[in-house]
């Protein structure tokens, strides 16, 4: 259940992002995911030591 729920985010974002892939710059689309997902991943690592990263 668990891993069918982690899913469908992707499956309703790939066609926007599909979308803004076709109109947008891609060196730039990259360089801001890449920074997206450094900053989701140290928002973790914060997070974690506060409240328990299961919740």
């Amino acid at each position: 259940m668990a891993s069918a729920l982690a899913v469908l985010p992707s499956i309703f974002l790939i066609p926007l992002g599909g979308a803004l892939a076709d109109r947008l710059h891609k060196q730039s689309t990259m360089a801001v995911l890449n920074i997206l997902s450094a900053l989701a991943a140290f928002s973790y690592v914060l997070i974690s030591h506060k409240i328990d990263p299961l919740f």
